[in-house]
């Protein structure tokens, strides 16, 4: 066992998310705090999201093969269109 406190810094994102850390002076995974001057600054970036969902018109998602979803907030909104594997 360590002497020191040994921590770990992450995210708990939901299961459909993929996030990782993509800038940090640190090793997220073996911290020393008594080698941590003032905060362990980490920048994390979403890399991956998985939507999952309902059709309400399964004949166009059939007959085109594609369907469009939109993603909002309130500063933005993002229209994409997929290929579906009914």
């Amino acid at each position: 066992m360590p002497e020191t406190p040994l921590l770990t810094l992450g995210m708990d994102p939901p299961e459909s998310w993929l996030v990782e850390a993509v800038k940090t002076p640190y090793d997220l995974d073996n911290i020393y705090l008594e080698e941590v001057e003032s905060g362990v600054p980490a920048n994390f970036e979403l890399e991956y999201l998985l939507l999952e969902g309902t059709c309400e018109s399964l004949v166009c998602l059939v007959l085109r093969g594609r369907g469009c979803f939109n993603l909002k907030s309130n500063n933005w909104c993002v229209c994409v269109c997929v290929c579906v594997c009914v």
